[in-house]
């Protein structure tokens, strides 16, 4: 017999979310990267030349943080800081193209995880369920613009 924890929304989400970053986190490692470090180069292929404050923001993480991640992108040769054009203190980020083909390769294993998370659901559901989340997710970012534009960073692997 289930638990009416069990089929409660919110720890069903959060345990869907827990499950399929470890799995994230085991298709990373397979790249010798971290999921976090996934994140910071599935965002900056979709917003090159964020700088540390802008990427932390969109992140949800402390600037400190950022720039561990970073550093270690950096010295991969994967991520590149550039000068600002307006401000010489400013750096912003860019990917290399050995990132550019790691986030290619990635875009397979997406597949491949989104296909295990979706098993067993019809084409038809999966819509009414993706709908459902964006609404979710609209609800809980009105107030913060910049999470808006998150989208896919549950899955940020597919980059």
């Amino acid at each position: 017999m289930r638990h009416a924890v069990d089929s409660d929304l919110l720890t069903l989400l959060d345990d869907v979310v827990h499950r399929m970053r470890e799995r994230a986190d085991q298709l990373a490692q397979g790249r010798g990267i971290t999921h976090a470090q996934w994140v910071v180069l599935a965002t900056l292929a979709r917003r090159p030349g964020l700088s540390q404050i802008a990427l932390a923001s969109r992140l949800s993480l402390e600037p400190t943080a950022i720039a561990r991640l970073i550093d270690r992108l950096e010295w991969r040769g994967l991520v590149e800081r550039r000068s600002d054009p307006q401000d010489r203190q400013m750096r912003r980020f860019g990917l290399t193209s050995a990132a550019t083909q790691i986030l290619h390769d990635f875009s397979k294993h997406r597949g491949e995880l989104q296909r295990e998370i979706t098993m067993g659901l019809d084409p038809a559901t999966l819509v009414v369920v993706t709908n459902s989340l964006m609404i979710m997710k609209a609800n809980v970012v009105t107030d913060q613009p910049d999470l808006c534009d998150r989208e896919d960073e549950a899955l940020a692997p597919a980059h």
